[in-house]
């Protein structure tokens, strides 16, 4: 999926027959930037009238679709995820939802920008090992000292 930013196909959108989907729910296309702010998207994609998306979402359209999804949403799905590997990462986003004192580290990578996509991405097929890193483990391993955890996730 490209990310917010890309430059996308124009001629593509301008039927106004477009549908759009935010987060997997089809929203009117007016309401589209009063739903969602574009620092909050974190994927989007245009899908042809006949991709599987559209199909197992039950959605019948002979137009393209704009398939958004928000940082919340990815969040949301990685942390169940994640939550459901690990009781001391669930134990942990109990206490700080929004990740916000929390380094995620991706294969020894520190993850910076798209934090939510890079996670949503994680699933049973490349899923190794998950590992919650104290403030000095995370600053002696990783040279972060601006959070208060890491989560170290590796996968194949």
């Amino acid at each position: 999926m490209p990310s917010y930013g890309q430059k996308i196909e124009h001629n593509r959108l301008k039927n106004n027959n477009t549908i759009f989907l935010l987060d997997s729910v089809l929203v009117p296309r007016d309401s589209v930037e009063y739903l969602i702010k574009k620092d909050e998207v974190s994927e989007f994609s245009i899908l042809r009238s006949t991709d599987p998306i559209l199909q197992q979402l039950g959605i019948k359209t002979q137009d393209d679709a704009v398939f958004i999804i928000s940082k919340s949403a990815n969040r949301q799905k990685y942390q169940n995820y994640l939550g459901a590997k690990s009781a001391k990462f669930r134990k942990l986003i109990m206490k700080d939802n929004l990740n916000a004192n929390i380094q995620f580290i991706i294969n020894n990578q520190v993850v910076k920008q798209d934090v939510e996509k890079a996670l949503s991405q994680i699933n049973d097929e490349n899923f190794v090992l998950l590992k919650v890193l104290n403030k000095d483990k995370l600053k002696k391993e990783f040279q972060v000292e601006d959070k208060d955890f890491g989560v170290s996730i590796r996968t194949k």
